[in-house]
């Protein structure tokens, strides 16, 4: 299974709704010396993610919960959830990806209790940021990581992590599963930081660390 989301992810670029692809991996605003520099080429390279018109990889630009769900879609493991949230309407880009995999984020950290209650109208928000712990939600799902077998990483502000009267949104968990996996680390002062937006610099390091996991996986199972 693993193999075949590798696949998926190397197949296609991240979306057409989230960036424009520009020839080259030399982006104007990527020196060669920051944190995210190899990861942006790595998932250029991989034609993960693409720059804009301008030259420009915008590193610190937030990505909304709309691209987030289409990245989503790319690591889908199976399994998914159609819902028809109020707020996206037929005709956007997005429209298809965020009702099949938009259950894979959780609620928005506006309406994280009545999220599941497929009784009520519910809103996606699909144009808001996604902040990390959403995003590690939807890892968590979009993997397949196993429920209830996970130990709890120890950030600091773990008390910060939503919590939801749901156990499919178990937020702790997600949130640990991929700390535990290497996916994604915490600030210098030993914080997850839950609530922060994630930006695409982030998103690209987070890619580049499950390509770099899974061939690290390939190598021991070949033997190289």
């Amino acid at each position: 299974m693993k193999k075949k989301i590798l696949m998926q992810l190397t197949a296609a670029a991240l979306t057409a709704g989230m960036c424009i692809s520009v020839a080259g991996a030399a982006f104007t605003d990527v020196p060669a010396n920051a944190w995210y520099s190899k990861a942006v080429t790595t998932c250029e390279e991989a034609n993960l993610m693409k720059g804009y018109t301008d030259g420009s990889f915008r590193p610190s630009a937030n990505v909304t919960r709309a691209e987030c769900a289409q990245i989503l879609a790319r690591f889908n493991s199976g399994a998914s959830m159609t819902i028809p949230y109020a707020d996206v309407q037929e005709g956007k880009w997005y429209y298809d990806v965020v009702r099949n995999f938009g259950s894979y984020l959780g609620g928005s950290d506006m309406d994280k209790k009545n999220y599941t209650d497929l009784a009520a109208s519910q809103y996606f928000y699909p144009e808001k940021p996604c902040n990390r712990e959403d995003f590690a939600m939807g890892l968590y799902h979009a993997l397949g990581y196993d429920q209830g077998s996970v130990t709890e990483h120890q950030f600091k502000d773990m008390n910060a992590v939503s919590n939801s009267t749901d156990a499919y949104y178990n937020y702790k968990q997600a949130v640990s599963a991929v700390a535990n996996n290497g996916l994604m680390v915490g600030d210098t002062n030993g914080n997850f930081n839950p609530q922060k937006e994630i930006t695409r610099a982030e998103v690209a390091q987070v890619l580049s660390n499950y390509l770099a996991k899974n061939k690290r996986s390939e190598e021991r199972r070949v033997g190289k």
